[in-house]
């Protein structure tokens, strides 16, 4: 797998770890809304076992580099005000190819 630091269609976000989320968390991109915005589904991000679909995220890096984000929160309908650090994304040949 390549490791590259946009997003893109089909690769993986890999959130780096934290107090908030000691071991990190994963999510798939599924769009590419704008150069600052994507949407993932993800697995047990509210810690009820559940998987979100089309969770939008929001790229808040000082330098647009997807290092920052923050994601959007269900319960008040807006992105939540945490910031998570990003790691960077994985991903096979063709969802690199696609988000190049």
């Amino acid at each position: 797998y390549d490791e590259f630091a946009q997003p893109a269609v089909d690769a993986v976000m890999v959130f780096s770890g934290s107090k908030r989320i000691r071991r990190g968390h994963v999510a798939v991109v599924t769009q590419i809304v704008s150069p600052r915005e994507i949407v993932i589904d993800q697995a047990n991000w509210q810690n009820h076992g559940e998987i979100d679909h089309n969770t939008p995220v929001l790229d808040v890096s000082s330098k647009n580099d997807w290092s920052a984000v923050r994601v959007w929160d269900v319960a008040t309908r807006q992105f939540g005000t945490h910031v998570y650090r990003i790691s960077g994304f994985i991903a096979g040949h063709s969802a690199v190819a696609a988000g190049s």
